[in-house]
């Protein structure tokens, strides 16, 4: 087995940046390809504070499936409220009390009565359910701080607050039993009044012991006590608009728990904040995709990122799930053109909780007018533990061929290539623009990037003055040359 010694990786690595220095092609032609939601919820405020450190921050409510009322459903969200990271992260080890305060403020008219509904959702152990924590929870017992409260206010012309808010204790019509209930919050505007503000809060949340400790609010409403059909808040069910913006979700029509669903334990992206998370436990179906213009006669490149957990059923052997990616070149008219190409995912892919990236690549054939790429998994089954799939990074590039060596598909064989090669070498890796060894990491592939190394694609000039590419591979293979001699006279 060929091995480059990568202490000389550095050197040899600055001795190609110097020979080659060539413009980057290779644009994304995907929207939202690292499928990120909106950093705010439309027409609502979200403050979430620690309590006693003003400093801090805490992720103590977020938009999740698992919080839409009535059920879990594929792009519909309800809050999910989350006590237990006052204990992580950065709060690890505090036992910290953590506060959401979800908040909306819309026109009112003095001395006209008003009706604020919500639902919420509580589970058995969440510390605004339960007068006492268990013994066996980080505060060793005691009684819960945690409480819970829909809360109408109402404003003069300055933002002050009219007299006290009218609020309602939700510890008094709620109980931890996981089932939905609405609430309702009725109050008149007293003299003064130009604005009305709704709130939904739970304060000095701290975590409980598992499961089930998290609480949920969805489907709000406000409008005039006279007339029920005059809605005065945006986006009530909190679901507009956040759809990921181009993408397309299909799942089962019909079931109780969402099969494909957006949230922040599926993202891979640095710095980011969501992925999509393939529920298997649902069962069934479910794919994302997108749509794009295309043209005949060109190398499209899909690559996106996966995880998979150790009972996933598209990594187990004795399962039908099938987890695909998918490239369809599809007319003017919409019609799918030949047999879509596909990427078995079990073939590069394990059930151990490893992100791992993928590439697909295909060829559009004469009448190509769109390319549509999908994420998909079907026959997904319910097995045990940790059994999800998770998909993050999508992203679509097109070159007019093959540019051998070049395998981080940049539009020029350069030393970020060599890297790939490198970082992937002996694996059943399928590296772009690949023209040897096909589906696996070997010498062969770096003899292919050696022998095309300074090759650009079609419309890419290299910068003037830079030295002939043959040089800077006689250097490069001098340098190895040199550090295998080196390591040969190190062992005897």
């Amino acid at each position: 087995m060929f091995m480059l010694p990568r202490s000389l990786t550095p050197l040899v690595l600055f001795c190609v940046a110097a020979a080659v220095s060539v413009p980057s092609s290779g644009q994304n032609l995907l929207i939202n390809g690292d499928f990120e939601m909106p950093a705010a919820i439309p027409g609502w405020d979200l403050v979430e504070t620690v309590s006693g450190m003003p400093e801090a921050t805490a992720d103590s409510a977020q938009l999740s499936v698992a919080g839409n009322q009535p059920m879990e459903t594929a792009e519909m969200f309800g809050i999910w409220l989350r006590p237990f990271v006052g204990n992580q992260n950065d709060l690890e080890g505090t036992n910290s009390q953590t506060n959401a305060y979800l908040s909306q403020t819309v026109p009112a008219t003095s001395g006209t009565n008003y009706t604020f509904t919500g639902w919420s959702k509580w589970e058995q152990n969440y510390s605004g359910a339960v007068g006492a924590l268990d013994f066996l929870s980080p505060s060793g017992g005691g009684t819960s701080p945690t409480e819970s409260m829909f809360e109408v206010a109402f404003l003069d012309g300055g933002g002050a607050v009219l007299g006290a808010p009218v609020a309602l204790d939700l510890r008094t019509v709620q109980f931890g039993d996981a089932n939905w209930r609405q609430h309702e919050v009725m109050a008149t505007a007293p003299a003064g009044t130009v604005s009305a503000r709704v709130t939904a809060s739970a304060t000095d949340m701290i975590i409980n012991i598992d499961p089930e400790q998290s609480a949920f609010y969805d489907n709000f409403s406000l409008t005039p006590t006279a007339s029920p059909d005059s809605e005065l808040l945006f986006n009530g069910d909190l679901n507009d608009p956040l759809s990921n913006p181009g993408w397309a979700v299909t799942e089962p029509p019909a079931t109780n728990n969402a099969s494909i669903a957006m949230e922040s334990y599926a993202n891979n992206t640095p710095g980011g904040g969501t992925g999509f998370w393939l529920r298997a436990f649902s069962e069934g179906d479910a794919s994302v995709s997108q749509t794009v213009a295309g043209s005949a006669g060109l190398t499209y490149n899909l690559t996106a990122a996966s995880k998979w957990e150790e009972n996933y059923s598209g990594g187990l052997l004795d399962t039908d799930t099938e987890t695909l990616l998918e490239i369809a070149f599809l007319d003017s008219e919409g019609e799918v053109l030949g047999d879509p190409a596909t990427l078995d995912l079990r073939t590069v892919q394990m059930n151990d909780n490893t992100w791992r990236t993928h590439m697909l690549s295909a060829a559009s054939p004469a009448g190509t007018a769109q390319v549509r790429v999908s994420g998909l998994a079907t026959d997904m089954s319910f097995t045990d533990g940790g059994q999800s799939a998770f998909l993050d990074d999508f992203s679509l590039t097109v070159s007019t061929g093959v540019l051998a060596g070049d395998y981080n598909n940049n539009g020029t064989v350069d030393a970020a290539d060599f890297t790939v090669w490198r970082d992937n070498l002996d694996t059943a890796f399928a590296l772009p623009n690949e023209t040897v060894t096909l589906g696996s990491v070997t010498i062969e592939d770096y003899n292919e990037w050696v022998s095309h190394f300074g090759d650009t694609s079609p419309g890419l000039a290299s910068a003037s003055g830079v030295p002939e590419p043959t040089a800077a591979v006689l250097a490069l293979v001098g340098l190895l040359a040199f550090a295998g001699s080196c390591r040969r006279a190190s062992s005897r």
